[in-house]
């Protein structure tokens, strides 16, 4: 993890890093998960709390695949991973469609491809999107 999204975080509630087993599952499902995202998953397997402006639960690498599934993401919004949410109503994926895979927001109720917003090329993106705050 960099030290911009380390700061970033900083008062969030990191976790233990991610198990050998837990980051094989993911990329073992998910291909093509970006690198910047494992890293963080390896320092913290997931995190809670106030980013900047925004408050973000962003999923442990056990919690990607099964959230996913529980959500029927491949029926509703194929091609997208959810990977957290906001606990109100919103989630931060990353849209595997589209070339360098990047962050976007969907709306967690109904999950649709034509609601997706991009919030970042990268995991140190999104976070700085959030940190200003999702809707400004």
């Amino acid at each position: 993890m960099n030290a911009a999204i380390r700061s970033m975080i900083q008062n969030c509630e990191l976790r233990p890093g991610a198990s050998i087993g837990a980051i094989k599952a993911l990329v073992a499902q998910y291909p093509c998960f970006p690198e910047m995202h494992i890293s963080m998953l390896i320092e913290s397997n997931g995190f809670e709390g106030f980013v900047g402006e925004s408050y973000v639960q962003m999923w442990a690498a056990e919690e990607v695949i099964e959230c996913n599934q529980g959500y029927h993401v491949d029926e509703f919004a194929p091609g997208v991973v959810l990977v957290g949410t906001n606990l109100g109503g919103e989630g931060f994926a990353i849209d595997m469609r589209a070339v360098g895979c990047p962050y976007v927001n969907i709306p967690m109720c109904p999950l649709s491809l034509e609601d997706l917003r991009p919030i970042g090329i990268t995991l140190e993106e999104c976070l700085k999107t959030l940190h200003r705050g999702l809707f400004d």
